[in-house]
């Protein structure tokens, strides 16, 4: 009796030890076999492979291209120079000892008026007209900030509001206080005042459709960037700043007017629509003007030219020696 309660507990014993090392018991007292208790294990989870995150190339900007003409008194007087977009090969065009300046390119690329103060007449304001590498150079009217018309025919400038008869000249310009935009066919003839106005109106600058004109003008007030047909009619005023805002130049899309604003002495270039909407800082500088992609905008600062992505990047000066007004081509 006493050893078959022995065997009992011997039993009972390995029947807990089985079952607290997880496995299960089949036959009888005398052959305990065990066998591990099988648990289907789940699956392991695999761990996701991770993709690298591949960084944005930026859109490279385009290629400076074409060429800029630009006023300067590098080599000791004022004169208009003529270089590639990229700053390289810089050459007088003018070269003449009277100062010359303010530089607008024919649609073609094969002239350039200009400013001079070379003296054709009784006055001191005159443009003249030369060709792309300085030669034929000749006097087309009095005024000054001159603007080719994209079709080639017109050119918009600045000039005196009243003519007054000289004998010795025949009709020459007097001087009454007021200025205003006149328009002049690219062979002398026609010369047109638009504005016609008590004031000061200047910088002219034709839409790339040849319909409208973008200008400054000032009545004794502020001055403020203002558009009107070709023909000098529905006049628009774009611009109300605290500063004075001037040279407007139209991106060649027609999509966008850049302008001069200066604030506190100081000059910052924007950007607005045509209809003077979503006025945006671009830069600090002046005398803006357009690459003919549009991709680029041409401007002076400091005394130099250079030359920003339309969207404010990119900036790059090109010259090192003096430049401003630039125009490009």
């Amino acid at each position: 009796m006493g050893s078959l309660r022995v065997r009992l507990v011997f039993a009972l014993v390995g029947l807990i030890l089985t079952l607290c090392i997880g496995g299960r018991v089949i036959g009888g007292e005398e052959g305990m076999t065990y066998l591990p208790l099988i648990v289907n294990a789940p699956t392991p989870t695999s761990t996701p492979t991770r993709t690298a995150t591949s960084t944005p190339t930026p859109t490279p900007m385009p290629t400076l291209l074409g060429k800029i003409a630009f006023t300067s008194n590098r080599d000791g007087n004022r004169e208009v120079y003529v270089m590639n977009a990229d700053g390289t090969n810089v050459r007088n065009v003018t070269n003449d000892p009277s100062p010359d300046g303010m530089p607008t390119w024919s649609p073609d690329g094969t002239r350039i008026a200009f400013w001079s103060q070379r003296g054709a007449g009784p006055h001191l304001w005159d443009i003249f007209v030369v060709g792309a590498d300085g030669s034929n150079c000749a006097w087309l009217t009095e005024g000054d900030s001159p603007s080719w018309a994209p079709d080639g025919t017109r050119i918009a400038f600045t000039s005196f509001n009243t003519w007054t008869w000289v004998s010795r000249l025949g009709w020459a310009p007097g001087w009454d206080g007021n200025w205003n935009i006149f328009v002049i066919g690219a062979d002398g003839s026609g010369r047109t005042n638009l504005t016609n106005d008590m004031g000061y109106a200047s910088d002219a600058t034709w839409s790339p459709d040849a319909t409208m004109i973008a200008y400054a003008y000032e009545d004794g007030g502020n001055r403020d960037i203002w558009v009107m047909s070709a023909s000098g009619t529905d006049r628009i005023r774009l611009t109300t700043n605290t500063g004075k805002d001037a040279s407007p130049a139209w991106s060649p899309d027609g999509a966008k007017i850049a302008f001069e604003s200066w604030l506190s002495g100081t000059s910052y270039i924007h950007l607005m629509n045509p209809d003077g909407s979503h006025q945006t800082l671009l830069t600090q500088g002046e005398s803006p003007t357009w690459s003919p992609d549009g991709a680029w905008v041409a401007f002076s600062r400091l005394g130099n030219i250079r030359v920003i992505g339309r969207h404010g990047t990119s900036e790059i000066q090109l010259t090192q020696d003096g430049g401003w007004e630039p125009s490009w081509h």
